[in-house]
């Protein structure tokens, strides 16, 4: 299947009381679950619905108190089991920032499918790890984990989706090795969760024309990825991948003056229909950036994104 050059964002939306939307995954037909990176809670909306139905305060449990932020950015659901990744990254001044460094899972329980629980414990130790790891050291993480997350070369990771087999593709906004964007598979989650080390597959280099992950999707055995770039230049690109081969642009793919940041599918939606949100902090409304606004009148936005694939 081949791309063709057409993607169209359709049936734009609002959603209220947060805006930095950063990773997110459906719940059941009509909900879906939503990470801000810039706080601890977890908002389940209903399509179309601008308010959350229900809010998860994570800080507890992935930090032991409220204060301080995950920065969560990727999220992947098996089954009834959603993983949580955040950025691994300092803080954009560049300091040490531990509670950046988590991955974690939440259950789905309840006959409605709506409620999440926190299940085995939160994992801190992915970059030591990786690090431990001779076959990354061609990378440098141990320099790039040193920098700031958007500096030339630091440590960003912004995307995550399931393979069909359980492991699950970790994308990398930052570093870009050698103009490649950066996938790395991890192959035990669910033993992770209990403490146990992470095991990787071999890291993946994509070329996404100079731009690392900003977020990765399936669609059947294939992925959508979203490319942008390590700063804050709104620059972006769709991307379809095989899990194999050289990912092919999407050329005809616009986010309409979106903060691309979450890429997700609701089940029983056609193959070819995707939701993107927008993470839409730094967005100024009535002359004031979205995130400092009081929680009721923060928002981001959100769109259908609808492809036309060739067979």
């Amino acid at each position: 299947m081949a791309a063709s050059n057409r993607a169209d964002l359709l049936n734009p939306q609002t959603y209220f009381e947060m805006c930095d939307a950063s990773a997110a995954v459906a719940l059941d037909e009509t909900h879906f679950v939503v990470a801000d990176d810039e706080g601890n809670l977890l908002r389940v909306y209903e399509r179309g619905s601008p308010r959350p139905v229900r809010e998860y305060d994570i800080g507890r449990f992935t930090i032991g108190h409220r204060r301080g932020e995950t920065d969560l950015e990727g999220a992947a659901r098996v089954g009834n089991r959603i993983y949580w990744i955040s950025s691994h990254g300092r803080n954009r001044e560049g300091d040490d920032s531990p509670n950046r460094r988590k991955f974690f899972a939440t259950d789905i329980v309840g006959k409605k499918g709506l409620k999440l629980e926190p299940t085995g414990q939160p994992y801190e130790k992915l970059i030591t790890d990786l690090l431990a790891d001779a076959r990354f050291d061609r990378y440098n993480f141990a320099h790039a984990s040193t920098l700031a997350p958007k500096h030339k070369g630091g440590l960003n990771i912004e995307g995550m989706c399931a393979r069909d087999d359980g492991a699950l593709l970790i994308g990398f906004r930052n570093p870009v090795a050698h103009g490649h964007a950066l996938v790395l598979p991890l192959l035990n989650p669910q033993d992770v969760i209990r403490a146990l080390p992470a095991k990787f597959g071999d890291m993946i280099e994509l070329d996404l024309e100079g731009y690392g992950v900003r977020d990765i999707a399936p669609i059947g055995k294939k992925f959508l990825i979203i490319g942008g770039p390590r700063d804050h230049t709104k620059i972006f690109r769709l991307f379809l991948w095989d899990g194999a081969n050289k990912p092919e642009l999407i050329p005809g793919a616009h986010f309409e003056n979106l903060n691309p940041e979450a890429i997700f599918q609701f089940p029983k939606d056609p193959t070819n229909t995707f939701h993107i949100l927008s993470d839409d902090g730094s967005k100024r409304l009535n002359g004031e950036e979205c995130k400092t606004l009081a929680p009721s009148a923060r928002r981001f936005r959100a769109g259908e994104l609808r492809l036309d694939l060739k067979p």
